[in-house]
């Protein structure tokens, strides 16, 4: 008998060998997650974002052994339905990288745009191209912890105004959300750079935002070389650096930087209301 059950804080950490990051990120008032468990263990998870105007699904997980029930499309079908009905959402969206992954959805009532816009990257820290040097001038660099509060507000406003454009940032800006390395360049108090990580599992760090401002192109490179000389020390050469596409520019930038990089494309689909 299969029994769903709503995460919390209590019982998140139960769910974590179905999930390939801290699950506990996932929990709080703007996410949903739910999850299955078979014979007092846990077999499925569920996990989705919900955003002013609309909700996108970020996980769905089948344990291996119990794969082929039907289990995994009766979650998507029931977590859509709550997500709709109950939480009052218009829109579902979700992205996959595979094309059985995408018909599994359609199944589930999912409809895919025929064009394809975005592309996941992944590649070992070792394969990235040694670049010059560059030299960094003092008080310029610094982690998201080390900026100021009038900085850190400049930071946010200028992604808060990115919420309606197509580029992946998630909303509020929160400093713990990132990892401890070099994020923002700063020069004549002016941001002139951001590159933004996080820590996936002890395996695997991804780039969550990177962007450099009227294309300072030498402030996001010194950005770069300070956080990967961070990334380095802390997880070694074959530690797999990730991201999803961040735009046309940053799609070169990632395709230059390493000698030989995975990329594949994601399929964005959504589930409306109608």
């Amino acid at each position: 008998m299969i029994n769903y059950v709503m995460l919390d804080k209590t019982i998140a950490s139960a769910f974590t060998p179905l999930y390939q990051g801290d699950i506990s990120t996932c929990l709080g008032a703007e996410r949903f997650a739910y999850g299955a468990v078979k014979d007092g263990e846990p077999v499925g998870l569920f996990l989705s974002t919900i955003y002013q105007d609309m909700i996108t699904l970020d996980w769905i997980y089948v344990r291996e052994d119990c794969r082929g029930e039907e289990l995994g499309s009766r979650m998507v079908k029931g977590g859509v339905r709550v997500l709709m009905e109950i939480l009052g959402g218009e829109l579902v969206s979700v992205c996959c990288e595979d094309g059985g992954m995408k018909r599994f959805f359609e199944k589930c009532g999912f409809y895919f745009r025929e064009e394809q816009m975005f592309y996941s990257y992944r590649a070992k820290l070792s394969d990235i191209i040694k670049l010059p040097e560059i030299d960094v001038p003092e008080d310029t660099v610094f982690r998201l912890s080390e900026l100021r509060a009038k900085e850190f507000k400049s930071l946010s406003l200028y992604f808060e105004s990115l919420k309606d454009t197509e580029i992946p940032i998630d909303l509020p800006i929160r400093k713990s959300d990132y990892m401890e390395v070099p994020a923002v360049y700063i020069r004549n108090d002016m941001i002139r750079a951001v590159i933004l990580l996080k820590k996936e599992s002890d395996e695997e760090v991804s780039i969550a935002f990177a962007y450099a401002f009227n294309r300072d192109g030498r402030a996001l490179a010194t950005l770069i070389q300070e956080a990967v000389s961070a990334i380095r020390d802390s997880f070694g050469e074959d530690v797999i650096i990730s991201t999803a596409s961040l735009g046309k520019n940053t799609e070169k930038m990632l395709e230059s930087l390493f000698v030989d990089i995975d990329k594949k494309p994601i399929y964005q689909g959504i589930f409306t209301a109608s």
